[in-house]
């Protein structure tokens, strides 16, 4: 009898410590590991850029912006052809987790993420559907622009800054034939949305732009 009972006492614990392992699983360190895996595969598979929406059913601007934004034929069109594009419940684990780990305060919230997770930007949210396609088109550019700094990096055996700077340059150059007139900075951030990961970029693609207007005067 006593063998019984601890052997019915040794089976309720192990159930109820993987009862309880299935619980905390989605929340272990979800957003540095996988947020969201299947979509992080998919936008792996397909090499396209990942496009969380973080919102809830039950708030009106979350409601508002996906009628009046997301959800419009123009957006949709962008997202299909170049995102994978995932919904972030908070009402759900993994979106209340992914809006934790990202800070959010407010809803909605709308982020472009790499297939390869490295660069993040977080929208400038506006009920004008213009902003957030130039966002999306700015962050495609940005990431054809890391691919171009990996690939530099690879095929010259040089460090990430200088391949930065190399392809900044290249940039400059193109952009300093085309106008000698426009703000720099404004340029500049058109292609990188002032990401943290293109700083050297930013400032190689600054100084190479004055250089090359001091050398046209």
């Amino acid at each position: 009898m006593k063998h019984l009972l601890k052997l019915f006492y040794l089976t309720a614990f192990i159930a109820a410590f993987a009862m309880f392992m299935r619980a905390e699983a989605p929340y272990l360190d979800a957003l540095d590991s996988e947020p969201f895996p299947k979509s992080f595969v998919d936008a792996s598979k397909v090499n396209k850029p990942l496009i969380v929406l973080v919102s809830s059913k039950t708030c009106i601007s979350s409601r508002v912006f996906l009628r009046k934004v997301v959800n419009t034929a123009t957006v949709q069109s962008q997202i299909s052809s170049n995102f994978i594009y995932v919904k972030a419940d908070v009402a759900t684990k993994e979106g209340k987790h992914f809006a934790r780990k990202n800070g959010v305060l407010s809803l909605p919230a709308v982020y472009f993420i790499s297939n390869d997770k490295t660069i993040k930007y977080k929208s400038k949210l506006s009920l004008d559907s213009s902003i957030i396609q130039n966002e999306m088109r700015s962050f495609i550019k940005c990431v054809n622009i890391k691919d171009q700094i990996n690939l530099y990096m690879s095929t010259n055996n040089v460090s990430m800054k200088q391949a930065q700077i190399a392809i900044a340059e290249y940039y400059a150059k193109h952009d300093q034939k085309k106008s000698r007139s426009s703000d720099l900075k404004t340029e500049v951030y058109g292609y990188t949305l002032g990401i943290n990961w293109f700083a050297a970029f930013e400032k190689a693609y600054i100084e190479k732009s004055q250089e090359a207007s001091k050398l046209g005067n």
